[in-house]
């Protein structure tokens, strides 16, 4: 089996993925913080996006379009088949622990 890595996603991270995963659409750093109920802050997203960039795990895409230029939003972020990977991953490892 091969290896995840040695840095996995953190606590935080997790907790932007799966706001994206959710997500019909590519979201910005301000619409994660929205959409994730608290559980991400804005002091902390824009790091947490930058590692998981790094790790290949989301990408990001510069826009112009409309609707999110009247958001604030220039930079969006989606999954990367990695990050959906990731979670498949842990979902499986929590239903074992669980069943």
């Amino acid at each position: 089996m091969k290896k995840i890595g040695r840095n996995p996603p953190s606590t935080p991270e997790l907790r932007i993925l799966n706001v994206l995963q959710a997500s019909e659409k590519p979201l910005c750093g301000a619409e994660i913080v929205r959409q994730s109920g608290g559980w991400v802050s804005r002091g902390h997203v824009y790091a947490s996006l930058s590692r998981l960039d790094e790790k290949k795990m989301v990408c990001s895409s510069t826009t112009s379009q409309k609707p999110f230029e009247a958001a604030g939003c220039r930079t969006t972020y989606s999954l990367t088949p990695l990050g959906y990977r990731i979670l498949e991953l842990i979902e499986q490892i929590d239903s074992e622990v669980e069943g």
